[in-house]
């Protein structure tokens, strides 16, 4: 077993992988029809967005509940793809 609250229904585990990967792929799509001055805001943007990654991380690390680690690993990896969006 991989963890001892996952159920039998590890397919239903599996599919919230599937969502982060569309929710990055949402998210860095978005960034290219934002009106935002990246030389102005770019600095805070990455700071902000940093922030975000590393409370994620925090969460997947000391929370039990495996909702809320692949709900963190969600956050943590549709943040990521915009941030190396807004990066490059």
């Amino acid at each position: 077993s991989l963890h001892p609250s996952i159920p039998s229904s590890l397919p239903a585990f599996l599919s919230m992988i599937e969502c982060c990967l569309f929710t990055g792929a949402l998210a860095a799509f978005a960034v290219g029809f934002m009106k935002v001055s990246w030389e102005v805001w770019g600095e805070l943007a990455l700071c902000s967005f940093s922030v975000v990654i590393a409370v994620a991380v925090y969460l997947m690390d000391t929370i039990s509940n495996i909702w809320v680690c692949y709900a963190s690993y969600v956050i943590f990896r549709a943040t990521y793809m915009l941030l190396i969006t807004i990066a490059t």
